[in-house]
């Protein structure tokens, strides 16, 4: 077989590197940290790699090919997997040490949270589980790729360019964060860059991996080493330098994510590695959390490697110095605040600035004012400060003492050449010093209102951020207790014992959702968040009546509080809107029209919810066999949508989907094939085999060949569809029985009649349970049956 190392990181290739433990600057402060005062390399980390060796067999399903990484927690291997599909992956095997019974609670818990994320720049995580020697395991994408500073440097990627690079993941953390989840580990060797259609794709991988231990970890260090650390040195917020960091909110990913700009376009973190080993581990951790970093420029302007980082980019130094002040140093500078108030308060936030730069727009970042800079100072100076006042008011006495004196001296001088002279001069001087007292009053009040006015910001910043905060950890602690609580050994025992174990997620949401309402009676926001959490949930899982009722309130609730046209509550009734076309309720035609007008007024042509809001009303009208409106907003939207987002992003393969479903409606079978194959080949390449998306377009491209009587092409294209959906879906999912009646109909088509009747039978007895015997779908099947 071929080198898998060859499309693997550099950093990862070849015979892995013998590293730290994540977060130490040193081997022995590393494992200190880890397992306690008296651990030793033998002790520990021995015992973990001797587990397994290269061919080995893990949960019976994964051939281990070859490590490709280490760290602190444990091992990632390059493997294959056999069963129930094959397929390369990436498996991390968390090292001994780390296997108590509270540890592998939380480890299953935050593995189901992990696979709740979708979105197409973090590397999903496939499975997971605890292997035969009680070690806990993730099971992840395959990202062949390479880190993101090392692929922008070998390929002298510009500056622009990777901070376009940039934006995409600041959203995969965002999304990351509105699921509860904090990275807490973002360094160049977690984002690695894949080229995908001849595009650069960057994936964020190890998600939540850090935050799955990390707490376990801390409450572990109080009895054996208090003080642990969790993270990477060079690349720590300050609150993460904190012994016993235990305060750790969404604003930690978001100053790892400054120091990674940071990197990128300066060519050094703001304290480099080197820099803090120099100093010590204590004292590192001190200079993280009080020393404020150079501006870039400043540090770019100062290298030795100043020639070689420019060229590095494709540019001149000056013009990369140039480039980076002003805007981009207060961007990352204001990422980089020690107090977190001050920073972004989301890694959206910080990606929209970034984009009002690439757009030439003015950014929300601006440089700390003077009085800022001079507080900051006497507080880490304060005995110096003191000191030097005293000083200067010693300077002033001595200068209005001497002064005084010369004014006297002048005074008797003018006094004795007559008594004119000393009129003249007492009246100047009465005229100067009203003069100076006016400035002096003018002075101490603009200062006043300028004191004022800095505290009224700090105090609405302050507030703002603290609201944000408690709300992100109030859905955090949600979801880890009263919704992955649920998860915990009673629960799985409990959903083991219904007919069906497989609805143990369902019965996780609907005990969820009994909570939110009394849990968070008094805090509307939180409550908020929670239940479009949960119906987005029901949705996926075909709990359609749940997910409705839901979204109703949710609109209803943003309807009065924000308004008509505000981009939540336009949100919220589109989304109602596809629930009663799911249930087939006649409500859908004025609910998705008025949501459409609505953010066509209110956020333009070419939103992307103005855009989903078109498609889902053309995909409607094509439904009620209105086909000449169906067909002037499906071809808009995807006219609109690939000019809006690129004609290889997910948004464009779905436009293309639903404008080729209705050519097929129509018998326009080229058109329709040739929007399909295109839609295919887009999805399988960015979001993988077994998305949705993917499996949506493959099942539309095979009932177009099954309407064309291709039928030694529908059957393989079909039967994957029903396989993987039967597996990811479950076998009662409404999508799911869509795959089953159209690979049913293709066996009638060809006259496999006993085959026909039985997947018919099993259809209409799945939809009579789910949907309802008077549901538009199970009427269908009651038709073709």
């Amino acid at each position: 077989m071929a080198d898998p190392s060859q499309n693997l990181p550099d950093e990862m290739a070849g015979e892995p590197a013998k590293q730290v433990p994540e977060g130490s600057l040193d081997l022995e402060a590393g494992l200190a940290a880890a397992y306690g005062p008296n651990a030793s390399p033998e002790s520990k980390s021995d015992r973990s790699s001797s587990f397994y060796q290269p061919g080995a067999i893990v949960a019976d399903k994964f051939r281990l090919i070859e490590p490709i990484g280490e760290g602190g927690m444990g091992t990632v291997w390059y493997a294959e997997q056999t069963a129930p599909v094959k397929r390369k992956v990436a498996i991390k095997l968390i090292k001994a040490g780390l296997d108590s019974q509270s540890v592998l609670t939380r480890f299953e818990a935050e593995r189901q949270a992990l696979a709740l994320m979708d979105h197409p720049n973090i590397a999903k995580v496939f499975d997971g589980g605890v292997t035969e020697f009680g070690q806990p395991f993730f099971v992840m994408e395959l990202v062949k790729g390479t880190s993101i500073t090392t692929w922008c440097d070998q390929n002298k990627i510009g500056p622009r360019e990777r901070l376009e690079l940039l934006i995409p993941v600041c959203q995969a953390i965002h999304h990351a964060h509105q699921k509860g989840i904090i990275h807490r580990d973002i360094k160049p060797s977690n984002v690695m860059v894949a080229l995908f259609d001849g595009k650069p794709v960057p994936k964020v991988i190890d998600f939540g991996v850090a935050k799955a231990f990390g707490a376990t970890l801390t409450e572990m260090s109080l009895h054996t080493a208090f003080g642990a650390v969790v993270g990477t040195a060079e690349y720590m917020s300050p609150e993460q330098a904190q012994l016993n960091n235990v305060d750790i909110d969404t604003r930690s990913d978001v100053y790892s994510l400054g120091v990674l700009m940071y990197e990128l376009l300066a060519g050094s973190t703001p304290f480099p590695r080197a820099e803090l080993a120099e100093r010590g581990w204590h004292e590192a951790l001190r200079v993280i959390r009080d020393v404020d970093p150079p501006l870039p420029s400043l540090r770019l302007s100062t290298s030795k490697m100043r020639a070689s980082i420019a060229a590095q980019r494709g540019i001149e130094p000056g013009e990369l110095g140039k480039l980076l002040k002003s805007e981009l140093d207060w961007v990352i500078m204001k990422s980089l605040e020690k107090d977190r108030a001050r920073r972004y308060e989301t890694a959206f936030g910080m990606a929209q600035d970034i984009e009002r730069f690439l757009q030439n727009e003015p950014v929300d970042a601006c440089p700390p004012s003077a009085g800022y800079k001079f507080r900051k100072f006497v507080r880490r100076n304060r005995a110096s400060a003191i000191a030097a006042s005293l000083v200067l008011i010693a300077l002033v006495a001595g200068l209005v003492g001497t002064s005084w004196q010369a004014i006297r001296a002048t005074r008797a001088e003018r006094a004795a050449t007559g008594e004119r002279d000393a009129k003249d001069l007492a009246r100047l001087e009465a005229l100067a010093s009203a003069g100076r007292a006016r400035e002096s009053a003018e002075s101490e009040r603009k200062a006043k209102v300028e004191e004022a006015l800095q505290r009224k910001k700090a105090e609405i910043s302050a507030r703002q951020a603290a609201e944000e905060a408690a709300v992100a950890k109030a859905v955090n602690e949600f979801l880890q207790q009263d919704l992955l609580g649920l998860a915990g050994a009673e629960a799985q025992l409990e959903a083991r014992m219904t007919p069906d174990p497989d609805l143990k997620l369902a019965t996780l949401l609907d005990r969820a959702m009994a909570n939110v309402g009394r849990r968070f009676a008094d805090q509307p926001r939180v409550r908020r968040e929670l239940q479009k959490t949960l119906a987005g949930a029901f949705s996926r899982i075909g709990r359609y009546e749940e997910a409705t009722r839901l979204w109703k309130k949710l609109h209803e609730d943003n309807e009065s509080r924000l308004g008509t046209e505000h981009p939540d509550t336009l949100i919220s009734l589109g989304s109602l809107g596809l629930m009663y076309w799911y249930l087939g309720h006649a409500e859908a035609e004025p609910t998705l029209t008025q949501a459409l007008d609505g953010c066509q007024r209110a956020l333009g042509t070419e939103h992307p919810v103005t855009l989903r809001s078109m498609g889902t009303l053309g995909m409607l009208y094509q439904d009620l066999a209105r086909y000449r409106e169906a067909e002037t907003l499906l071809a808009q939207c995807l006219e609109k949508t690939q000019l809006a987002m690129g004609a290889e992003h997910p948004d464009t393969a779905m436009a293309m989907n639903n404008l080729a479903g209705l050519y097929q409606d129509l018998a326009q079978y080229e058109k329709a094939e040739s929007l399909l194959a295109k839609s295919l080949e887009i999805n399988r390449l960015v979001l993988g085999a077994e998305h949705p998306g993917t499996v949506n377009s493959m099942n539309n491209l095979g009932t177009l060949y099954g309407d064309q009587a291709r039928y030694d092409e529908t059957e393989p294209l079909l039967t994957q569809c029903l396989e993987i959906q039967n597996r990811v879906l479950g076998p009662e999912h409404p999508t799911t029985l869509v795959a089953m009646d159209n690979l049913a109909c293709l066996f009638q088509s060809q006259r496999r009649i006993a085959e026909a009747e039985t997947l018919h039978t099993r259809c209409l007895d799945a939809r009579r349970r789910v949907q309802g015997p008077e549901h538009r779908d199970t009427l269908i099947s009651m038709h073709n049956l």
